[in-house]
C-alpha cells in the first residue's frame, strides 16, 4: 500500500476539560476516533489532544488541527462529542465555514453527523439543524 491520498486521511480531535469531569478521557475518545478510521478505510494524520475549557478560544493542539486543516493535510476532523469541539453556536458555524471552503468536513462520532457525507445534496448544510435534529433522535 502507497502513501494515502489525500481523500483517506483524517485527523482527530480529543479535550477534556478540569470544569467536566465526568467527560470521557483522552484514550476513550482516541480509541473511538481510531475505531471509526479503522472501519472507514482512513489513515489517520494525527490527532490533537487538549486539556483545557473549550471556551478557550487559543488551544493550542486545536489551533495546530486547524493549521493543518487550511494546509490540506487531510480531508475530515473527528471528534465523540460537539462539546470538544467549539462549544458555542458562533464558533462551530465560524469554523464549520472556514473549514469547508477548504474542503475540510467535520465528524461528531456521537451524533453520527459528517458534514462531508455524499448524501449531502448542496455544499449549503445548517449545521445546526443537523446537531438539533441528531441530538433528537
Amino acid at each position: 500500500m502507497g502513501n494515502p491520498r489525500y481523500a483517506d486521511i483524517v485527523a482527530g480531535y480529543t479535550r477534556v476539560s478540569t470544569l467536566h469531569q465526568g467527560a470521557e478521557n483522552h484514550p476513550d475518545q482516541e480509541k473511538r476516533i481510531k475505531d471509526y478510521a479503522k472501519t472507514q478505510g482512513y489513515s489517520i494524520f494525527k490527532i490533537c489532544q487538549d486539556k483545557e475549557c473549550g471556551a478557550e478560544e487559543n488551544r493550542i493542539r486545536f489551533q495546530e488541527l486547524i493549521r493543518g486543516a487550511l494546509r490540506h493535510k487531510f480531508e475530515k476532523i473527528v471528534f465523540t462529542h460537539w462539546d470538544r469541539f467549539p462549544r458555542d453556536a458562533r464558533d462551530t458555524r465560524n469554523y464549520h465555514h472556514k473549514l469547508e471552503k477548504v474542503g475540510v468536513a467535520l465528524v461528531c462520532l456521537s451524533l453520527g453527523i459528517d458534514t462531508g457525507a455524499p448524501e449531502r445534496e448542496t455544499g449549503a448544510v445548517n449545521l445546526e439543524d443537523q446537531i438539533r435534529t441528531a441530538s433528537r433522535s
